[in-house]
């Protein structure tokens, strides 16, 4: 009996070690208090003891969480066969599972994940959310995670999903949506989020971006499906960034932005935006050849010409807009609503409605010429190994220039149609090439032109941004007067000429055309620069030396219109700004340097009694042969320690109907023997009576020995 029943004990022990090696069954629900050991037996109940259990959970249980329990930190072996984890309220997990098996999450509670754990078997998410609330923990175990949509499951908290809840977490897992449904959210982000891991789906999902930038570094892999971005309460500045090829199509809905700065190629995904902006940054290229934009807050963003490897159709629908701010495009065909555009080159003067390109040129079709520098072969501009097409530029075309380039000195025929030369922003185009023939030739982008040779062209020059800056001394943009140098400010905007050596001269007739902003320099000078042919405006404008004068020679043409005059007081006096010719505009002359006192000298006339005249802590000399016939003249000292002052050499220098106001230490100087007229003169705010003023009688306000006769001429009025 006894080796019987040792034998049968034998037995019995064998066949327990087999049950052990292999995966346990069992249901184990937390029986414990709120806080506990994941291990220790007593926490638990046992569906197979039918009560509490003797042992605590085993590789291939499944533990069940019915009340929201901290897990105490400690290591658990899942083994081989994994682990299903079924919670209804929230899990705070500080357990580091680790073994070879997987982690199934059931149940509709969170389940927050607070420290490392390292098994390699992946994670399967089969209902409610998956939490990674600590910043430093950006994986969970080392294999792939599945969110797997059950197909039955409503409501936003028991759907599966990976919500990134800490600022700067993430995950670097394999993640794959299984049997997905497109209007849930497989992944959501309340703070600054990333996910560095590869994402494959077997259909349509959501990505949800909440309170923070969430960036994805991996590609998306869900080819002929579609991944709609829901961006939301999105804090400012924060956005969905999609830095890497994605393989489906995209809607973008929410009102929060999105920007693709990765490079995807799948020719047959579609980019929706239903909602709010969508950004192609400028390292970001999507290759699908459909586009769609719809509703009136709704854009579409374009930074390079880069953005599409193949050009798309693109379709503007009920109020939709593509913004491409300096951007040269192309697109094949551009619909806004149910009508197709005509093929051709769109720039701010003709933009189709629903296009705001300011700086930008649009080209729908394939036929417009336009190539782009490629460079390496040589700076020739005439060389067809420098530009993507293997051609040289001839008449006509347009010409992109996205990188520094040097072009070596040559001459090139730009015909009777012109060329135009974009420029990329923050790129410089150093020119040494002197273009000849009878076309315009246009300056586009917002990159800096340099300008090293002297242009024999005769059509005239055209800048619609960007800097145009001529660093040929002693010479002209242009050997010739012929045609007009145009600073088209259509649509917003700032398109600059800068003269850099000294003597930088412009023989043509300058236009500033539109309306330039407030603040901005339509012409600014490092030394001496001459516009000998002129210049007109349509609006306020600003010119301004820095470092040397502005000889305006050829009159100023802004009727109805301020030019500000922004002069510099380190140069000797010697070296004044001058105006010559007539002056149709009002004129406010200034100080840029408030060291020195800068001087300007007019020599022309102004007509237009409507035309005013300021003058803010600055000198400023009239000529005997000038008139300023406009009759409100202000000279103050304004916000500088600089003193304003109006010189007169000729007693018609000003209308006799003017009102002269001096004011915080504003004065007027008339030349010796000379008496000027005018009929109101104000000294800080006090109007003075008629009669005749001098230095002897008004000290402080009048220099020179001349006299100014206010009111009625041979009128005398006693001090006493």
């Amino acid at each position: 009996m006894t080796k019987v029943i040792s034998g049968k004990t034998l037995v019995l022990r064998a066949a327990f070690f087999a049950a052990a090696c292999a995966a346990w069954g069992d249901t184990l629900t937390w029986s414990g208090s709120n806080a506990g050991s994941f291990t220790t037996p007593s926490n638990w109940t046992s569906a197979d003891e039918g009560g509490t259990s003797t042992y605590g959970p085993r590789p291939g249980d499944t533990v069940k969480f019915t009340k929201a329990v901290d897990l105490e930190e400690e290591t658990f072996d899942i083994g081989s066969a994994g682990l299903t984890i079924e919670n209804s309220a929230t899990l705070n997990n500080y357990v580091k599972f680790a073994g070879s098996g997987k982690i199934v999450k059931r149940g509709t509670g969170d389940m927050n994940l607070r420290t490392l754990s390292t098994h390699t078997g992946g994670t399967r998410l089969e209902l409610g959310r998956i939490v990674m609330i600590i910043s430093g923990v950006k994986t969970f175990g080392t294999g792939p995670v599945e969110v797997v949509y059950n197909g039955t499951s409503s409501g936003y908290n028991s759907r599966p999903q990976i919500h990134f809840a800490a600022w700067g977490s993430g995950l670097t897992n394999e993640l794959r949506v299984v049997n997905t449904h497109g209007d849930y959210a497989a992944f959501y982000c309340s703070n600054a989020a990333t996910i560095s891991g590869p994402v494959y789906a077997d259909g349509d999902f959501t990505i949800y971006n909440g309170y923070g930038s969430f960036a994805f570094t991996a590609p998306i892999h869900a080819h002929g499906h579609t991944v709609t971005a829901y961006c939301v309460d999105g804090r400012a500045g924060t956005y969905l960034n999609l830095k890497s090829p994605v393989d489906a199509s995209i809607t973008k809905s929410g009102p929060k932005p999105m920007h693709i700065s990765g490079v995807s190629d799948q020719i047959d995904a579609v980019l929706t935006v239903n909602d709010g902006e969508v950004k192609i940054d400028t390292t970001g290229v999507w290759g699908g050849t459909n586009v769609v934009v719809s509703g009136a807050t709704n854009m579409l963003t374009l930074t390079a010409l880069s953005n599409f490897s193949t050009p798309p159709v693109i379709r503007l629908l009920n109020g939709g807009t593509l913004s491409m701010p300096s951007v040269v495009m192309r697109v094949a065909e551009l619909w806004i609503g149910d009508t197709r555009q005509s093929d051709g080159l769109y720039t701010a003067a003709n933009m189709p409605t629903g296009v705001n390109a300011p700086g930008g040129v649009l080209i729908v079709g394939n036929d417009y010429p336009c190539k782009v520098w490629t460079g390496g072969k040589s700076g020739l501009f005439s060389s067809g190994g420098n530009w993507s097409d293997g051609q040289p530029p001839v008449t006509g075309d347009l010409l992109v220039f996205n990188k520094t380039v040097n072009l070596e000195a040559e001459s090139t025929d730009i015909g009777a149609d012109g060329m135009s030369l974009y420029v990329g922003q923050s790129c410089i185009l150093t020119n040494n090439n002197v273009f000849t023939g009878s076309g315009l030739l246009t300056k586009l982008g917002k990159g800096r032109l340099r300008e090293r040779a002297e242009l024999e062209s005769t059509g005239g020059f055209k800048m619609t941004d960007g800097i145009v800056e001529l660093c040929v001394q002693d010479k002209a943009l242009f050997k010739t007067a012929t045609g007009t140098v145009e600073l088209d400010y259509t649509g917003g905007t700032t398109p600059k000429l800068v003269g850099a050596p000294w003597n930088a001269v412009v023989k043509n007739h300058v236009k500033v055309t539109d309306n330039p902003p407030s603040k901005h320099n339509v012409v600014e000078q490092s030394n001496l620069m001459r516009l000998s042919g002129g210049i007109e405006s349509d609006s306020d404008f600003v010119v301004c030396g820095y470092y040397g004068p502005l000889h305006i020679s050829g009159g100023i043409s802004a009727p109805g219109k301020t030019m500000k005059y922004i002069i510099n007081g380190r140069h000797s006096s010697n070296k004044t700004s001058q105006l010559a010719d007539t002056v149709d505009c009002s004129l406010v002359v200034s100080n840029y340097f408030t060291g020195a006192v800068a001087i300007m000298e007019m020599s022309g006339n102004s007509p237009n009694p409507a035309n005013s005249f300021t003058m803010l802590g600055c000198t400023n000399r009239l000529t005997a042969a000038a008139y300023w016939g406009g009759t409100n003249i202000v000279v103050r000292r304004a916000e500088t320690i600089i003193p304003a002052h109006l010189i007169l050499n000729g007693e018609n220098n000003l209308n006799p109907e003017a009102t002269l106001t001096l004011a915080d230490g504003g004065t007027v100087e008339v030349a010796a023997g000379k008496k000027v007229c005018i009929a109101h003169l104000v000294t800080d705010g006090e109007s003075r009576r008629n009669g005749v003023y001098t230095s002897a009688n008004l000290p402080g306000y009048i220099l020179g020995s001349g006299r100014i006769q206010v009111g009625v001429a041979g009128l005398t009025i006693l001090f006493r």
